[in-house]
């Protein structure tokens, strides 16, 4: 018995790869834009992923930013970095949490935020 596959044109199907900040898990026929605090990195993604504590994403098409010294992030899904308060400190990149300041020092908020909130 012969069984009958229909012929399908080239311009009846087209299947392309999802850009970077997007993604598809799969049985769709549109590509879904990350959410903010997502991100997917490379093209193709099933998913997009938490940013992590530590980070933030101001972009859905990047891998996370470390937050940078002297800021936080205590919270996943942040596009944006928290200034240390006035008498805390963070002495690394990735914090997500502040110090106090040791006894005999004081420590101001000098950072600068690394991005706006919106």
């Amino acid at each position: 018995m012969r069984s009958v596959i229909p012929k399908i044109e080239e311009e009846e199907m087209e299947v392309e790869i999802c850009e970077a900040g997007t993604y598809s898990p799969g049985g769709a026929d549109e590509c879904t834009p990350c959410e903010k605090g997502t991100y997917a990195a490379k093209p193709g993604a099933p998913a997009c992923y938490f940013c992590p504590k530590g980070h933030m994403c101001p972009r859905t098409d990047a891998v996370p930013e470390q937050c940078p010294l002297g800021t936080y992030n205590n919270i996943s899904r942040q596009t944006c970095c928290r200034v240390c308060e006035p008498g805390k400190f963070a002495l690394l990149k990735g914090m997500f949490q502040c110090d106090d300041c040791p006894s005999g020092y004081r420590c101001r908020a000098r950072a600068k935020l690394p991005c706006e909130d919106e």
